[in-house]
């Protein structure tokens, strides 16, 4: 399973836009030094390639309707380092990941690590499943499963986060899930 990553906060637009804007322009600049086009069909290009990415940008920023967008984010800091975790929907694997250590660490500086997308989930009752495994604070084996229902209706898309919080009194991670 292809992933990305995308900083928390932030929509996937403020993180892959300045990447494909800067490949685009260097694209355009091979056109002028590569080949004998006019400044017009230059200008036209640039034209094409801007109305793309606006399309592109549009694209990213609205969520389909039928949408349902499973995530996982862990609190910064370091109770938690994630070593895997398998996501099961109506009992059926929609994420089974092993993070190398330089992915729990993106995770547990803030990053977001979308899981699943799917736009072609019809109305009615679903059950979450999802289990973590990893280090705690005091470098001990931790694994939680955790379970939640809900209800996809139609026309409204489902975001589902699975978090893992610093319980700062336990000095111990908590797993839960939200959904919005």
């Amino acid at each position: 399973m292809k992933s990305r990553w995308v900083m928390p906060n932030n929509k996937m637009i403020k993180t892959k836009l300045p990447f494909t804007i800067a490949w685009l322009m260097i694209f355009a600049m091979s056109l002028t030094f590569t080949s004998s086009l006019s400044a017009s069909s230059v200008t036209t290009k640039a034209r094409e390639i801007k109305r793309d990415l606006a399309a592109f940008e549009q694209e990213l920023l609205a969520a389909t309707p039928n949408q349902v967008n499973v995530f996982l984010a862990i609190d910064e800091g370091d109770f938690f380092s994630v070593n895997s975790l398998n996501v099961q929907l109506n009992k059926q694997p929609i994420a089974k990941i092993r993070y190398s250590p330089l992915q729990a660490n993106a995770l547990s500086k803030g990053a977001v690590h979308p899981l699943y997308s799917n736009d072609t989930l019809p109305p009615g009752n679903y059950q979450l499943i999802a289990e973590i495994q990893g280090l705690d604070s005091q470098k001990s084996s931790f694994r939680r499963r955790i379970t939640h229902d809900f209800v996809k209706k139609k026309n409204k898309p489902v975001f589902i986060e699975l978090k893992v919080k610093n319980q700062l009194k336990r000095l111990k991670p908590e797993f839960i899930i939200q959904q919005w």
